[in-house]
């Protein structure tokens, strides 16, 4: 690490902090992620998987490099995020969310084309760089699809249909998928409901089930209807009622969702 001049923070989660940085005796700046020594498993997945992936609208990694009590990933660096668009603007005019959209979709096609299912998208795992280009980021809880085909052969189907807490650690509830929360799998189609539930947070300003408590937010993800959006085309609400479907053999496929009237506009 001591070729990087470290700045002021930029971003904190759970796990880790990020810094702006720059490579010395150059004008590159990039993300210094630091992340505490016992999160191993969840930096080896996102620097696995960032190094496989090179796309637009994915985020840029650069290297990894550990010291006595931390990891530290560097990556592309990006000057937002569409949480912090979200919390400001609270909700976005609908060519917004078009031009959005197709940022984030062409990404996330990209990911699943390399045999990656995401796991964590949501809206502060979305940067914007200075050109105003998306980038999907965050992908410590990502899994190869080969690996969970690997577990599904080798688990015993689970009879036990009561809500999975634990899932609340992984990923954020308001974007996680029904079938996750009973202990389903992570698939594309359980990235297709995160979708969903971003296209509708940014033409409403907030996610389509919010409860007061964590409960009742999962109780809402698991049985409440959608409700329509108003004002809002009747092209948008029928692309997030394809992306929110309760399970997830009923969501669109990315044959439908390529073709969809929504890009048609």
């Amino acid at each position: 690490m001591d070729n990087f001049q470290i700045y002021e923070e930029i971003g904190k989660g759970s796990s880790s902090v990020v810094y702006k940085g720059r490579k010395r005796k150059t004008i590159e700046y990039a993300a210094v992620k630091c992340i505490e020594k016992h999160h191993k498993q969840k930096v080896f997945t996102e620097a696995k998987v960032l190094n496989m992936l090179s796309h637009t609208n994915v985020l840029k990694f650069y290297s990894w490099y550990e010291t006595t009590n931390h990891y530290w990933i560097i990556v592309e660096f990006c000057t937002g995020d569409l949480m912090t668009v979200l919390s400001q603007d609270h909700k976005l005019p609908e060519d917004t969310i078009h031009l959005f959209a197709l940022d984030i979709i062409s990404g996330l096609q990209y990911v699943h084309s390399r045999g990656v299912v995401y796991c964590d998208l949501k809206p502060s795992n979305i940067l914007i760089d200075g050109c105003g280009i998306l980038k999907l980021s965050g992908f410590g809880l990502s899994k190869l699809m080969k690996d969970i085909d690997q577990s599904l052969a080798t688990s015993t189907p689970s009879t036990d249909k009561t809500v999975n807490d634990g899932k609340l650690k992984r990923g954020t509830l308001c974007y996680t998928a029904p079938e996750l929360l009973m202990g389903g799998i992570h698939s594309i189609y359980s990235d297709f409901w995160s979708l969903g539930c971003i296209l509708y947070e940014m033409a409403s300003g907030q996610p389509p089930y919010v409860g007061s408590t964590p409960e009742q937010t999962m109780e809402l993800i698991l049985n409440s209807e959608l409700k329509p959006l108003e004002n809002c085309s009747e092209e948008l609400n029928s692309l997030i009622r394809s992306l929110l479907q309760k399970h997830p053999t009923d969501r669109i496929s990315w044959d439908d969702l390529r073709d969809h009237k929504f890009w048609r506009e």
